[in-house]
């Protein structure tokens, strides 16, 4: 877990080895090189006297401007140059006497969405799916067990399919036309332009008009959303390939699974509204997730606007809250895998090898287009800072989004071991 600068309201910290800074690495815009924050226009962490932290490895500390190289890809974390965390912040983490040995228990992110895929994301119904299937074969399996809708001549569907899923591929006037399909979908991007499908208008997937949140649309390829002034989505998506969320503001009630890599790239000043305290905005995905442009202002400082998500990977979770403003009220867990073969552009300067986890690269302030640093500093403003994380939303994280695990961590206290239902937490 690499911690550069941010703010930290009123949670709990759960991580391994854990890398404490007050200057960011990130890629400057203007140069197109990658850039570090200077220690004289950046203010350390903040963490506020609620927040905890848990860890297992080694707790570690630079305050100089040596902490991370310039200019190269991957970025090298100079581990040599922290020294290990002795309080030596005036506003820092408040160490916990609980030892999070597994944090995520028996949760199996395959199984649980192969259920989901086979028993609940069917069309209601239509029976479920029998055969088996992996993370691998998901698409395929989905795939036998859809058919095509009949059509009349005018294109519009005459009958669906009694199978599980219905196949739209090629459809996609129909998936995002009106009227909103009522049957879960699959299709089969390969063929769409470039191999991605594109969403690029209000898309619902409905139950007599109605928001389901127990019928999918599995996509086999990438997904890209991609809205031109404002949109909105309200679904539960699989992707088999990878996703980008890139163009302007929208809303997103339901959740969204990724089996690739999930790259954040939203025009300066949109993000993603989860307006009205609906069910929020929920990724799980297989792999990395890049928040490289998100809600970025490279004119003034921002603060609030928070985004209320759930936001889960397999592998890392990379935000650059130099460039992004992501403000966070929910969770964010990174199990840190490293199996997929794809990493984050930082490693370990003393192993050459990458960093795993959650990376935060945030700034107090904000870089102007021209790649100037313009710091807000003092702990008055730490809300204006590029990361800020806090867990306000009430009742059970079960009860707020859709489709999330539920893990049963493993926790020593001194004296005991016991297990607990792990929430409201920032995980590496």
């Amino acid at each position: 877990m690499v911690l550069a600068s941010g703010y930290y309201d009123d949670i709990l910290l759960f991580g391994k080895d854990i890398w404490i800074s007050e200057i960011a690495a990130y890629l400057n815009e203007n140069s197109g090189t990658y850039d570090r924050t200077s220690v004289a226009n950046s203010e350390p962490p903040y963490f506020n006297t609620l927040t905890e932290v848990s860890h297992t490895g080694d707790m570690n500390y630079c305050d100089t401007d040596t902490c991370f190289t310039l200019g190269s890809d991957p970025v090298d974390l100079i581990s040599t140059n922290y020294v290990t965390y002795t309080n030596q912040l005036t506003n820092g983490p408040t160490i916990s006497e609980l030892t999070v040995n597994d944090f995520f228990g028996t949760f199996d992110y395959e199984d649980h969405l192969v259920d989901y895929v086979k028993n609940t994301g069917p069309t209601d119904g239509n029976g479920t799916i029998s055969d088996a299937m992996t993370l691998t074969t998901l698409g395929s399996v989905v795939a036998a067990n859809a058919d095509t809708p009949t059509f009349k001549k005018n294109g519009s569907v005459k009958n669906w399919p009694s199978t599980p899923y219905a196949d739209l591929t090629g459809h996609s006037a129909i998936l995002f036309g009106t009227p909103k399909p009522n049957d879960a979908i699959y299709y089969d991007a390969t063929g769409d332009p470039g191999g991605v499908l594109e969403i690029t208008d209000n898309f619902t997937l409905s139950d007599g008009g109605q928001f389901d949140e127990s019928i999918a649309l599995v996509v086999d390829g990438d997904l890209k959303i991609n809205f031109t002034g404002s949109g909105a989505i309200k679904a539960i998506i699989i992707v088999t390939g990878d996703l980008y969320i890139e163009g302007d503001t929208f809303d997103y009630e339901g959740a969204i699974w990724p089996l690739g890599q999930t790259y954040i790239y939203m025009n300066d000043g949109e993000y993603i509204t989860t307006p009205g305290n609906n069910q929020g905005f929920t990724i799980m995905a297989n792999d990395n997730i890049f928040f490289n442009s998100y809600y970025a202002n490279h004119a003034t400082a921002v603060s609030g606007n928070f985004l209320n998500a759930f936001i889960y990977s397999e592998e890392s979770v990379y935000v650059d809250a130099v460039n992004s403003n992501l403000h966070l009220d929910g969770a964010l867990f990174a199990r840190a895998q490293g199996v997929s073969g794809n990493s984050i552009p930082l490693e370990d300067s003393a192993t050459g090898s990458p960093l795993t986890g959650l990376i935060i690269m945030s700034y107090q302030g904000y870089v102007s287009s021209a790649g100037t640093e313009v710091p807000l500093g003092g702990t008055g403003n730490v809300g204006y800072n590029g990361f800020v994380v806090q867990s306000t939303i009430p009742n059970n994280y079960e009860d707020r989004f859709l489709t999330i695990p539920t893990f049963e961590s493993i926790v020593t206290i001194p004296g005991e071991v016991s297990f607990f239902t792990g929430e409201f937490a920032v995980e590496d």
